[in-house]
């Protein structure tokens, strides 16, 4: 009998399994530095970083989204 593998980044959300590729999917998300950073903060603190380094990996993500985009908001 084979293990079914659990994905810590699945959730569920009103019954429904949902991950952040599919969250960000569902809001029309599609630029890879902004999915980075709401990676970043759906799974704040759970993974092997704190909160604290999360939150400013995020933050670094943004400001790195706004750097590249300041000519094109």
């Amino acid at each position: 009998m084979s293990e079914q593998k659990i994905d810590p980044y699945k959730v569920e959300i009103g019954g429904v399994l949902a991950d952040p590729y599919q969250i960000a999917a569902s809001y029309g998300l599609d630029d890879p530095i902004l999915f980075q950073a709401l990676k970043k903060i759906l799974r704040c603190g759970r993974k092997h970083k704190s909160k604290a380094q999360d939150v400013r990996d995020a933050i670094t993500s943004l400001q790195r989204w706004e750097e590249i985009n300041v000519d094109n908001p």
